[in-house]
């Protein structure tokens, strides 16, 4: 059975959230589909591989998914937040996720940089407490393809001081054609949740 740690109600707080904009209604999957369209949800898709590991961490690939609400100021400032979901290999399937809230910056329609700082809430090897912190910056083209930097500070939760940094570097694609992709991720996440609590 899972344990319901209390930093597991913020993200199902978060995901309500998402919903909760759902069901009222906003339906553009993102800007670039309809100029007229205000808020936005968000869904990303983002492989990334360490280019850096700190604390002899045995990181390998990571496949994370973004889901949030973007709201635009203005034609150039986006403003919102997403709740993430990364399912990466390290001896075995592991499980992190987090919160970020998100700034946007549209230099016109094709091109956005995001600046998402944010903290990880749950990491699988370390379940106790909150688990770190996570930055994550991008550059996107029409929502199509993009290229992610996010670094990770892990706290190690064995009664150490030792940190574990981790920075990786990905690309990303976003809307639509992103669900597919979406799914792929839960499933790796769901079978990484069960082998972990067996």
């Amino acid at each position: 059975m899972i344990k319901i740690y209390p930093h597991m109600k913020i993200a199902i707080t978060a995901i309500c959230i998402f919903l909760n904009s759902i069901i009222n209604g906003q339906h553009c999957i993102n800007k670039s589909e309809d100029s007229t369209c205000v808020t936005h949800f968000m869904i990303e898709s983002v492989l990334s591989y360490p280019v850096s590991l700190c604390n002899n961490i045995d990181r390998h690939w990571d496949f994370a998914t973004n889901l949030g609400v973007v709201h635009h100021v203005n034609d150039h400032i986006g403003i919102g937040g997403h709740f993430f979901l990364d399912y990466y290999v390290n001896g075995g399937g592991h499980v992190q996720y987090g919160v970020r809230p998100r700034l946007s910056y549209n230099f016109n329609k094709d091109w956005v940089l995001n600046f998402s700082p944010g903290i990880i809430l749950y990491d699988s090897p370390f379940p106790k407490g909150l688990a770190g912190y996570s930055l994550e910056t991008s550059i996107k083209w029409k929502n199509h393809l993009g290229i992610t930097i996010r670094y990770d500070d892990l706290k190690d939760h064995n009664n150490t001081p030792l940190k574990r940094q981790v920075l990786n570097l990905g690309i990303a694609t976003g809307g639509k054609k992103s669900v597919g992709l979406t799914l792929v991720s839960l499933l790796g996440v769901v079978i990484a949740i069960f082998s972990n609590n067996t």
